[in-house]
């Protein structure tokens, strides 16, 4: 078995990870599906240089990180339902024979609790991580007399005199596993001092993951030493704002926006390394729904400025929200709030884009190029809305693609931007002027102002380069864009030549009518969803693995769902990032899986 054969290597080379790259074997050796992941935690048995015993026993030796899978019970029910549901029923005997025969069926492994890794930090900086791999198990000696008789080394065990709780495995030639028992657990490393760390009982360090995922990896950043902490912080902040210095022939207003901007990133490193207490990346399937999730998660302490952070970005009603729960291709939502301090970055970037913009056109009058005076005021409308929305701390924003054949795609999207009545005419006599400065731009002569009217706003269209994504999209000629602004915001839509006004003014509409937020989920600050079995369709590479991912999708998309759903919300004192895969997806999944496995690979 290859995770035994990666601890007899690992315990040769103490100073190293053991690197696995070979989970199933015979029929099943592929990407290590579902219970190859068990087996994938089990391999990473240790590393990095011994450390001294802590001088206070008694005190729990917390890792810094923890992988863990549920328990190999669950993993081969999601391997059973899934070659079940995907229509290859074929692969449940394989993947049981490899239990059987390979494995061994597991001897003296709990089935039923989580298995794993602890990761632990070296004794200074300098020294690299070292790892704890946990196992359950029912019974000590036939589990220990099970991992050494797996290949490619036979090895022996023994219990360490004196000692009632610990055994060494040795594969000869000196390659050594340290085991030492906690609860109903092993733990296993590859040096002697290690094991003498007083380690936490696995079980109930992974039970608040092994409840919420079938599999996890989280970093446990309340384990760090606070001292360790404010080292890094300190010379991580110490780093970043040295290249924050002015630059040689550096502008001023470029350089007072780089250093704002700057200045922000480290604010907010600065909070999530001294506030998060946990970042979790985990997964899970629901074997009754056949919908897979994958979550990240971010754990902030109570009543922390991240907290409060988070708190303060729940999601707001949308101007565009009516439009955001019908059929489409592909969805993006954004409606939120800004920080006082994004505010005031934004704000900054604004003023010294129009300044900036201003000497430019200034320095045209000066050398006889083609403006006026008026040219700098054209602008202001602009840039007025745009500081208008940033002070009113709403992000509001959606962009969509309809449609179901090629060349028959209409992408309809807006954002809010207030800037009052005027605005719609002020922003045709802006573009106007970019027209009129630019004689040789063969795309601007292009661009058609107020070609129709929509609730009597002007709306503009210009013409799209028959490239290859808008070929795929509008048809051979490339399609058209049409664009319009309101009072509130701007608009536009692009479709196949003759239909984007259609389009823009079809959109519009429907997002006038009332939305039903009674009957709406709580909605999310950031939302995406995309209709796979649609871009499908859009691929136009050739092969063989092209056409055998077709092949299987259209089998596995027949009557069921194939959306991926993206949402970021807060949660508590938590900001969860979330990402879900409807069945015909996970099908899908299990069909290729089981086409690789065959030998029919991708």
């Amino acid at each position: 078995m290859q995770s035994i054969a990666s601890l007899q290597a690992s315990a040769q080379s103490i100073s190293r990870f053991s690197n696995p790259s070979k989970i199933f074997r015979g029929p099943l050796q592929i990407h290590g599906l579902l219970l190859g992941l068990i087996l994938l935690f089990s391999t990473f048995s240790t590393a990095g240089f011994s450390q001294d015993a802590p001088q206070k026993p008694a005190r729990v030796d917390q890792p810094l990180l923890l992988s863990q899978v549920a328990n190999v019970e669950t993993l081969e029910k999601h391997g059973r339902t899934l070659f079940e549901k995907c229509e290859r029923p074929d692969m449940i005997p394989a993947m049981e024979m490899w239990l059987k025969n390979d494995l061994k069926e597991l001897k003296g492994v709990d089935r039923t609790r989580p298995l794993g890794m602890m990761m632990y930090l070296g004794d200074i900086l300098t020294e690299p991580m070292w790892a704890a791999t946990f196992i359950p198990v029912t019974n000590v000696d036939e589990f220990l007399g099970w991992m050494c008789s797996m290949p490619p080394t036979p090895g022996t065990f023994q219990k360490v005199e004196g000692s009632a709780d610990r055994w060494k495995v040795s594969f000869g030639d000196n390659a050594n596993v340290h085991v030492v028992s906690r609860g109903n657990y092993l733990i296993m490393v590859g040096e002697a001092e290690q094991a003498d760390r007083n380690f936490p009982d696995p079980g109930p360090l992974c039970e608040p993951f092994a409840t919420r995922y079938d599999a996890s990896f989280s970093g446990l950043l309340k384990n760090i030493p606070i001292g360790l902490k404010s080292v890094f912080l300190e010379f991580a902040k110490t780093t970043l704002r040295a290249d924050l210095q002015q630059r040689d022939n550096e502008p001023a207003e470029s350089y007072r926006l780089r250093r704002a901007s700057g200045e922000s990133v480290i604010k907010q490193f600065e909070r999530m390394v001294s506030d998060a207490e946990e970042v979790t990346i985990g997964a899970r399937l629901n074997r009754e729904t056949m919908v897979a999730t994958i979550e990240l998660e971010v754990v902030g302490t109570p009543e922390s400025k991240l907290v409060k952070a988070f708190s303060a970005f729940p999601g707001r009603h949308s101007q565009f929200g009516a439009l955001l729960d019908r059929e489409t291709t592909l969805t993006v939502g954004v409606s939120t709030i800004l920080e006082p301090e994004q505010q005031t970055l934004l704000q900054q970037v604004w003023t010294t884009a129009e300044q900036v913009l201003k000497k430019e056109i200034e320095k045209s009058i000066a050398a006889g190029k083609p403006g006026a005076p008026t040219d700098i005021d054209a602008f202001q409308p602009l840039f007025g809305a745009l500081q208008r929305s940033t002070q009113a701390g709403l992000v509001d924003v959606f962009v969509q693609m309809i449609g179901a054949e090629r060349s028959q795609y209409e992408v309809v999207g807006g954002f809010r931007l207030p800037g009052g009545e005027e605005f719609p005419l002020a922003l045709q006599k802006l573009v106007q002027l970019i027209k009129d400065r630019q004689p040789d731009n063969d795309r601007l002569q292009k661009l058609e102002l107020d070609v129709a009217r929509i609730n009597d706003f002007p709306v503009h269209r210009a013409t799209l380069d028959p490239n290859g994504a808008n070929r795929r999209l509008y048809g051979e000629d490339g399609g058209e864009l049409a664009f319009l602004a309101t009072p509130e915001a701007i608009w536009f839509a692009a479709a196949s030549k003759g239909q984007a006004i259609a389009a823009l003014r079809k959109t519009i509409d429907e997002a006038a009518k009332p939305a039903d937020d009674a009957t709406r989920p709580e909605r999310a600050p950031i939302l995406v969803t995309a209709e796979i079995s649609r871009w499908v369709d859009l691929i136009d590479r050739r092969g063989r693995a092209v056409e055998t991912f077709k092949e299987e999708s259209a089998i596995a998309f027949k009557g069921t769902g194939h959306q991926v759903r993206f949402r970021m919300k807060p949660s508590g004192d938590a900001l969860k990032l979330q990402l879900e895969f409807d069945d015909g997806l996970v099908k899908l999944f299990g069909r290729l899986i089981a086409r690789s496995q065959l030998g029919n690979e991708l």
